[in-house]
């Protein structure tokens, strides 16, 4: 697992992990880590997790600052300057990578950047993002916190919800929703037309077009250069 350093160089507290992701706490509370790292590499500064007994032969020589474990090791932990038992480690060890990307990101300024195109009958949030290059079509909502990534295209009557981002390049055609803290990624088109055809008795082709729309809820993930077609 690669190392990941914690953004602020105070790091976090142990009890502060704890206060904030739950679970139980063994040894030194106020122990301070700066970076996540595997339990074999793992020094003073980092926090490691172990999410089964297999690599419980590395709580004897691990140097790591803290450990997230399960409770049925709880025994081990005494040999330890710390440590976290949470009965899922990896979801734990997921949300704590979260916690340390978010503290790591650069803050962002709210607003439209100069180069975008935003057309006036488009609604923007005051504290959304729209970057370089981006356009944003008649009649799309832009909602509270949305990101607008480098060179995105929004269309006609397109809605995008609270929070959620597109990264660099990522399309959301026409009147197509996206709902709140959605991560849409580079690459991905949000709303083509499908394939529709219809031959006649000489079999001689016509596309039929696709008139719908694509509606997507909360929390949803589409990954790079994905298609999803409208209806």
């Amino acid at each position: 697992m690669s190392e990941e350093p914690l953004g602020a160089a105070k790091g976090l507290r142990v009890d502060e992990i704890v206060s904030t992701l739950g679970g139980t706490l063994r040894g030194d509370a106020q122990h301070r880590v700066l970076r996540i790292a595997s339990i074999e590499r793992a020094g003073a500064t980092d926090i490691a997790y172990l999410n089964h007994s297999g690599k419980r032969a590395w709580l004897n020589s691990t140097q790591a600052g803290c450990v997230v474990m399960p409770p049925d090791l709880e025994a081990e932990a005494k040999r330890l300057r710390a440590a976290i038992l949470t009965p899922d480690p990896y979801l734990y060890y997921a949300r704590l990578a979260q916690w340390f990307a978010e503290l790591q990101a650069e803050p962002e300024a709210a607003g439209v950047h100069a180069s975008a195109v935003v057309d006036p009958g488009a609604h923007v949030a005051p504290s959304a993002v729209v970057g370089p290059c981006a356009v944003v079509e008649h009649g799309a909502v832009i909602h509270d916190a949305a990101h607008i990534g480098a060179g995105s295209f929004v269309g006609r009557d397109a809605i995008i919800g609270q929070g959620t981002r597109l990264h660099p390049r990522a399309v959301v055609l026409a009147g197509c929703t996206l709902g709140a803290r959605c991560i849409v990624h580079s690459g991905a088109v949000i709303g083509a037309d499908g394939f529709g055809y219809a031959r006649d008795e000489h079999g001689v082709g016509g596309k039929r077009p696709h008139a719908g729309s694509v509606r997507i809820g909360n929390d949803v993930e589409v990954g790079a250069n994905t298609t999803i077609d409208r209806g």
